[in-house]
């Protein structure tokens, strides 16, 4: 569905999928009764709607990768490069926004060595991207390309200043970015929401600590962002 029936549908202007379901199927007074529509060709894993078929999985894999591959090359690239391309970008910024988070933490005694990379392993082998990796399917696309938009939203969160302890004024542009790959994360899978939410709480957490230096056009584009 993202490497190919997506592609497809984007390029002929549409949101629904080119197939299309069998005429028994839409004659159906209710398609979603698994008894009416036994022995009836459906597609597995797709979203009938209104005589349409729909995918669930995000687009943010295929605007970013899929499709403009396919406009590069006319091919459909397998599932397993989009995987593995998100993932090594999800990890490099994922290490990027360790080291700097880092600094801002613990700014004035780093870590031992040993014990930064302890943890920084610790977050590398939780992120799942070794599970994605051995199993390159369409939906480890969405999932993959939700971790790299995560990973990406906190490098630039975390190059923002806003979690520095000397209060230096924020970096807008940073911050911008940070809520722009957030919001493809959620478009990835919808499941990223819940960080968007905990991200508007962390703004407004950071607005109420710091509201007296604040100036006014602070307080507005921290919530533009």
């Amino acid at each position: 569905q993202v490497s190919q029936e997506l592609v497809d549908a984007f390029l002929a202007g549409k949101v629904n999928l080119l197939a299309e379901p069998s005429a028994e199927l839409m004659a159906l007074s209710n398609p979603y009764d698994p008894v009416a529509r036994s022995g009836i060709s459906v597609l597995w894993d797709h979203v009938y709607y209104n005589g349409h078929y729909y995918s669930y999985y995000g687009v943010t894999p295929v605007l970013l990768f899929f499709l403009p591959m396919h406009l590069l090359s006319g091919r459909y690239v397998f599932d397993a490069y989009g995987v593995l391309l998100f993932s090594l970008v999800g990890a490099t910024a994922l290490a990027f926004a360790y080291e700097r988070l880092l600094k801002a933490f613990f700014p004035g005694k780093p870590l031992p060595l040993f014990l930064e990379l302890a943890v920084y392993w610790i977050l590398f082998f939780a992120s799942g991207v070794l599970t994605t990796l051995t199993r390159p399917y369409f939906y480890e696309d969405a999932t993959s390309s939700a971790f790299m938009c995560m990973m990406l939203a906190l490098l630039n969160l975390a190059y923002s200043g806003f979690f520095d302890q000397d209060k230096n004024k924020l970096h807008w542009w940073s911050l911008g970015f940070a809520s722009f790959w957030l919001a493809l994360a959620v478009l990835s899978r919808a499941t990223m929401a819940l960080y968007a939410l905990a991200f508007v709480a962390m703004l407004v957490i950071y607005h109420l600590r710091h509201r007296e230096r604040l100036a006014k056009k602070d307080k507005i584009l921290l919530y533009c962002v």
